[in-house]
């Protein structure tokens, strides 16, 4: 439901800089990415109601788009551009917020394309959004980190998007404050955090949220209490490449949201449950939940709501059931755990998703009755 989209600059403190950027422009910046939600998945039918869900709902409320960029001095990287898309609420009072973070290894500049349809769903329901738009390194950039924390440079070099995207987060994070001392005083509650992403993202925000990742012979510990909940649809799970262990994810505190599905994997050499290993491995909580969509729809950019694999997998139908089960949950997770209400909770805690859709499509549970690493 959005109004208007506005540009707008904001000084801060000198570790920020902001500019003024046009949609036009932005949105004139990237290539297409496979890890982003494409609004074109069928120019046939694809309409702006199409992933409205039914399952679990709450009130709607309009946003106005605001676009800003900040840079930072990375690690190896100074100056490092990071650009959101934020999309402010509208609704009364001070309003939870949702930093989004999208997947793909490469990186990409236009937060106007990232994962739009998971921002503007929760946006639409009474959540200020924020979505990252995490920025490529260059060639030499690569290299240099790679060198430094004594891994092989090319392919199997994956410390740039493993290592960049907690401390994107962070200074994003100081963004949301300051905003919220500033222009969106009144209007933001920055003490209600969540952070969702999807496939690299997702392992990101788990590494905020409180996770720990070996980086060559660093150690990615960059956790931050700022974060009050955490979505996280198509985690990486464990590899030997990939710096993840069993005791990756044990020390979160936070409630977790893990979505996948039966079709959730990027590479034929991955084992059907790999992104399953990061619930396993968080704690046995019951405010820790995995929703598991089991359909051949449920491939790896389903869960980023791109719905065209999933059409040529099993129908518009099927899809749409999928994409409505995860939306709700997803929705009802941040009611619960933001919002504070006890409807959402009972909705969980009763698992309704699993009896309203197609009998053995969706599975919701808690980590209390999945058995972890050693169980």
């Amino acid at each position: 439901m959005r109004l208007d989209v506005r540009a707008s600059w904001l000084p801060l403190v000198a570790s920020f800089a902001f500019l003024m950027i046009s949609p036009q422009a932005l949105a004139a910046d990237d290539d297409d990415d496979i890890w982003e939600m494409d609004d074109k998945c069928d120019e046939e039918d694809d309409s702006d109601d199409e992933y409205q869900n039914s399952l679990y709902d709450s009130q709607t409320y309009t946003w106005t788009t605001e676009l800003h960029q900040m840079t930072y001095d990375a690690e190896l990287a100074p100056a490092r551009r990071v650009r959101v898309l934020a999309r402010v609420s509208d609704a009364p009072g001070e309003r939870p917020v949702v930093v989004v973070s999208h997947g793909g290894g490469r990186g990409l500049t236009n937060p106007a394309t990232v994962l739009t349809r998971w921002s503007d769903y929760f946006a639409d329901h009474g959540y200020t959004v924020v979505t990252i738009a995490h920025p490529p390194r260059t060639s030499a950039q690569i290299a240099a980190l790679c060198t430094t924390f004594d891994l092989p440079e090319g392919p199997d070099c994956n410390a740039s998007h493993s290592w960049d995207r907690p401390y994107d987060v962070e200074q994003v994070l100081n963004f949301i404050e300051a905003q919220a001392a500033g222009p969106w005083a009144g209007r933001v509650d920055t003490d209600q955090i969540a952070l969702m992403g999807h496939s690299a993202g997702a392992t990101g925000a788990l590494m905020v949220g409180g996770g720990t990742r070996q980086v060559g012979v660093r150690v990615l510990d960059h956790a931050d209490d700022r974060i009050a909940t955490i979505i996280a649809t198509s985690p990486a799970g464990l590899r030997p490449d990939n710096g993840l262990s069993e005791d990756s994810w044990k020390d979160i505190e936070v409630p977790v949201l893990i979505v996948t599905g039966a079709a959730d994997i990027t590479d034929a050499n991955q084992p059907a449950d790999f992104r399953m290993d990061a619930f396993r491995g968080l704690q046995e909580e019951e405010d820790n939940r995995r929703l598991f969509i089991d359909s051949a729809g449920a491939s790896h950019s389903f869960f980023a709501l791109n719905a065209r694999a999933c059409r040529q997998a099993v129908g518009d139908a099927e899809c749409l059931e999928m994409a409505d089960a995860i939306q709700s949950a997803a929705l009802a997770h941040l009611d619960a755990y933001l919002s504070a209400d006890n409807t959402a909770k009972d909705w969980l805690e009763n698992e309704v998703v699993d009896e309203v859709v197609t009998p053995g499509l969706a599975d919701l549970t808690t980590r209390e009755d999945i058995d972890g690493f050693g169980d």
